[in-house]
């Protein structure tokens, strides 16, 4: 799995809750690429997939209604890009 490297501009949605969310999730990512040794503990691994997923959809569904209110031009991309990785994740 690959780190995540948070970049504040790059990732920057203009709303603070936002950032930090979207930095939890990077961070539960690295968390999983960075200590492969919680690799080997399938319950751990089933736990952490579970509240990824968990956390990431709702995060998502929130994200996309604040972009669709600010009228956000590369939504759909957006959507697209969440929604796969979701697909990704679940697949594991």
């Amino acid at each position: 799995m690959m780190k995540i490297v948070w970049n504040d501009r790059k990732f920057d949605f203009g709303d603070q809750t936002l950032n930090l969310q979207n930095q939890h999730i990077a961070d539960l990512i690295n968390m999983l690429s960075e200590k492969p040794s919680l690799l080997e503990d399938t319950e751990f691994i089933v736990t952490a997939i579970e509240e990824l997923l968990d956390y990431s959809r709702e995060y998502f569904t929130q994200e996309e209604e604040l972009l669709g209110d600010l009228g956000c031009r590369f939504i759909e991309e957006h959507k697209t890009r969440n929604w796969g990785f979701l697909t990704q994740l679940s697949e594991l």
